[in-house]
């Protein structure tokens, strides 16, 4: 993750949960010093994926649409996956939930509102409404700060004072 830059192209997933990519965008969060205290979950297939408490995550029978923040997840409920090669994401039970400190603070804010992985499983860098929106408005926002010159702004506008 701390090797992620603006303009890369990543593997990730629609709000139906099918394979896709898209691009990092200028917000995403990249600060591989900062430390934290991580919710850590480990699923039936073996992935363990650490996230900030307040990192979003789909959650529930279906992917992509219903998220829940990390802190909330619980002991049985169902995560979802995307294997290397697979076309749809896979759903996972959560087996452990523990918290743990680590280095590194990774969110990346995708340009056309998909799902980042993140080791294999499947995130969110906010809550679906916030994604849906940026969906359908950051390429244009991104755009139009880069051309006046104002991402400083935006970024200030969004809670990104990094």
């Amino acid at each position: 993750m701390h090797l992620l830059a603006e303009g890369d192209e990543i593997v990730s997933l629609t709000p139906e949960g099918k394979r896709t990519t898209d691009t990092v965008s200028l917000l995403s969060i990249g600060r591989p010093d900062a430390t934290a205290t991580f919710t850590v979950l480990t699923t039936t297939t073996n992935h363990t994926l650490a996230l900030t408490a307040d990192h979003h995550l789909p959650t529930g029978p279906t992917c992509c649409t219903t998220l829940q923040k990390a802190h909330d997840v619980l002991v049985g409920q169902t995560i979802w996956l995307l294997a290397e090669h697979a076309p749809a994401a896979t759903p996972s039970l959560v087996t452990s939930v523990h918290t743990s400190d680590a280095r590194g603070l990774h969110s990346p804010v995708l340009t056309h509102g998909t799902f980042p992985l993140v080791d294999g499983v499947v995130t969110s860098f906010d809550s679906y409404r916030a994604v849906t929106l940026a969906r359908y408005l950051l390429p244009t926002a991104l755009s139009m700060c880069k051309a006046w010159g104002s991402c400083t702004l935006l970024k200030h506008a969004l809670g990104h004072t990094l």
